[in-house]
């Protein structure tokens, strides 16, 4: 487990010992976890924030065949999690409820350099 991965589940132990049913504000069930199915850590990462936060299995969207390297261009951003995501927010029947997505993944996330400031 990565240094940085090793911090979120700090982080979400953390907040689990603190409020019991609520993230921040948020129900279980305005949360929408997204996790890679393809990654040992995103799932380990998942299933404790899942069992800490008491996220109900329709709020998990489980992805395979991401690319799994350290930065996706926007595109695949687009067409490989945040696509698959909001159609599956929608067929769910979700699109009232959810009030944050969080995404475990297996490497610090990155998105085309395009969107760096400059």
């Amino acid at each position: 487990m990565r240094a940085w991965q090793f911090r979120l589940l700090l982080v979400a132990i953390v907040l689990g010992s603190s409020a019991s049913r609520s993230l921040g504000g948020l129900a279980p069930e305005s949360v929408l976890l997204v996790v890679n199915a393809d990654s040992i850590d995103s799932l380990s990462i998942a299933n404790e924030f899942v069992h800490l936060r008491e996220i109900p299995a329709i709020n998990i969207v489980t992805l395979k065949g991401v690319t799994n390297v350290e930065q996706l261009s926007v595109n695949d951003f687009r067409g490989q999690v945040l696509g698959p995501v909001l159609d599956a927010i929608k067929q769910r029947g979700l699109t009232s409820q959810i009030r944050c997505i969080a995404y475990s993944r297996s490497e610090e996330p990155g998105v085309g350099k395009e969107c760096r400031s400059r």
